[in-house]
């Protein structure tokens, strides 16, 4: 089986699930250019089943999350940190589905053709609301005040992109 790297890769740079090119990926993946290239031709060589993005479909479908899911994720999380939660569902579901707040990118990623991603690789994770039956993409929810709590002011979205370099930074 592929790594989670080579896989994280491999999305990252498909044109029906990401897009981006090599360049883009590597910098995403924080790994040097040569080393992406060497991790796409060895998986070709060693893992040719990887590319067939019809398995990948059927594969990723299956880990698609529910709204419910996702709120209660958080909810559970902010219970543990002994953060103060005030957002309804509704609210969660509107603000996760914005673009990102840090960098405003869409991240080339849209619902039509884009199957769940895990939360780890993601520049985007599939949620599926089972009240409207629709599946929609969504971002990480983020805290403007870490002081404060959970609350439709002072939480945005933001990608996996954003989260990654602010957490270098930090």
């Amino acid at each position: 089986m592929p790594t989670n790297k080579q896989l994280e890769l491999y999305k990252l740079i498909h044109p029906d699930y990401a897009g981006f090119t090599l360049v883009e990926a590597a910098d995403i993946l924080g790994i040097h250019l040569r080393s992406a290239q060497q991790r796409v031709a060895n998986m070709r060589k060693t893992h040719p089943q990887a590319f067939d993005y019809e398995k990948f479909i059927k594969k990723e479908e299956e880990n698609i999350y529910d709204i419910q899911a996702i709120y209660k994720g958080y909810l559970s999380q902010a219970k543990v940190k002994d953060i103060e939660w005030n957002l309804t569902i509704e609210e969660l579901e509107a603000i996760i589905q914005l673009d990102c707040h840090v960098c405003g990118k869409y991240n080339k990623i849209n619902l039509g053709n884009t199957p769940g991603f895990h939360a780890n690789s993601s520049i985007r994770r599939t949620a599926y609301n089972h009240k409207t039956g629709q599946k929609f993409a969504y971002h990480r929810l983020w805290r403007f005040d870490v002081t404060k709590g959970y609350d439709y002011v002072n939480c945005v979205s933001i990608c996996w992109r954003c989260i990654r370099r602010r957490r270098l930074h930090a």
